[in-house]
């Protein structure tokens, strides 16, 4: 059984204070060893309340996909968070952590903030980060 309370107490310790951990799923092979992992996350920093996604993360820590399972941002501006243009910049990337600019995007770790929707930007950011930081706590990387 997952000790998400404790889960949380280090994400919140590590610096992401407003993300949980709602589940965390390991992927294994037909031997029994672990090929990646699901994480839902949920973060209060939204701009229009929680946002909950969940990530597919291989043991190596590379992000595999992710989608939303629940979001509320104003549409035009944050819940542009929804489409592949923001998604996938986060696809296929192995980094410690995540960060947003507004100025492009000039190294893998860096995604491109969401025009006119910082705030949720933000939020997304910190819920992957969280979740790319369990899995390399796990020992995926």
């Amino acid at each position: 059984k997952v000790d998400y309370a404790s889960i949380n107490d280090v994400v919140h310790q590590l610096g992401y204070p407003t993300v949980d951990i709602d589940e965390l799923a390991v992927a294994l092979d037909s031997s029994g060893a672990p090929l990646g992992y699901v994480v839902t996350a949920t973060t209060s920093e939204g701009y229009g309340g929680d946002i909950q996604i969940i990530i597919g993360i291989s043991v190596d820590g590379t992000v595999q996909g992710l989608d939303f399972l629940t979001i509320n941002e104003t549409v035009g501006f944050g819940l542009n968070a929804k489409e592949p243009e923001f998604t996938e910049q986060f696809v296929g990337k192995k980094v410690l952590a995540f960060e947003y600019t507004k100025t492009g995007a000039t190294k893998d770790s860096q995604v491109d903030a969401i025009s006119g929707a910082t705030i949720t930007t933000s939020a997304v950011v910190d819920a992957i980060n969280a979740a790319v930081m369990i899995v390399n706590l796990l020992g995926g990387v």
